[in-house]
């Protein structure tokens, strides 16, 4: 996932007009990741599978729409949430803190499956969605604990008692500072170290370990391993600090 330019603010907003509903601004984002991922494939094809000899230009095309798709969903998101949240867990919200993927896109989701127009097997649908949600609400939970250290206490934030609600399970249960791991899971999945993506799946999306298996590609038994790894390699980490 290219998460860089998202983060700095340098992506496209949608890519899309202004006056486009929600969901056809989302067909025409994910017909866009299809049609880059297409043209990556082919390139590698025809050039024995070396990806550093793919043209830049199908690399650009490529990065651009993920990142589109990533600003879309955390603009949804950011729009959305509360209403969503309030109408999933309702007065239970604040002793929820768990910050679900399937919450935040299922209505979407559904719209858009059943709307005819997606080019990309309904399958490669779902991965994309489960992969650009789950990594911008990862961004917005960092750029809270940012925000949070920064000026203090904050009173009015919309996904302030998910991501409190998440510190506090991390640390009652695995001695895990929320901070710290979104640190870590973001420089892993940044070298492409998979233990950094099953982290993320389970400890801020709250995936179960069938989710995360069908989102990798791994096992239920690989999904554990390796999220029993990643909690010694944190601790090893956080006692040498």
């Amino acid at each position: 996932m290219e998460n860089n330019h998202f983060q700095n603010g340098t992506a496209d907003n949608t890519g899309s007009e202004p006056d486009q509903q929600p969901q056809e601004q989302l067909i025409k984002l994910l017909n866009d990741l299809y049609a880059g991922n297409e043209a990556y494939n082919k390139a590698l094809e025809n050039i024995a599978g070396d990806p550093n000899k793919v043209p830049q230009a199908v690399k650009d095309q490529l990065n651009l729409a993920r990142n589109n798709l990533v600003s879309w969903c955390d603009e949804h998101m950011r729009r959305s949430m509360k209403a969503i949240m309030f109408k999933i867990f309702g007065s239970q919200i604040a002793k929820d803190g768990s910050l679900r993927f399937t919450v935040l896109w299922n209505d979407v989701l559904v719209k858009v499956l059943k709307s005819g127009k997606l080019k990309a097997p309904e399958g490669d649908v779902i991965r994309s969605l489960t992969a650009y949600f789950s990594d911008a609400l990862a961004n917005q939970a960092r750029d809270y604990l940012r925000r949070r250290k920064r000026f203090g206490k904050i009173l009015d934030d919309e996904i302030k008692p998910l991501v409190e609600m998440r510190e506090k399970y991390l640390m009652d249960n695995y001695n895990i500072n929320l901070e710290f791991l979104l640190e870590k899971v973001a420089e892993w999945e940044t070298a492409g170290d998979v233990v950094g993506t099953v982290l993320r799946l389970r400890y801020i999306d709250g995936m179960t370990y069938e989710q995360i298996a069908e989102a990798t590609g791994l096992s239920r038994d690989q999904v554990k391993r390796i999220l029993a790894n990643g909690r010694v390699r944190l601790q090893n980490i956080a006692n040498r600090s």
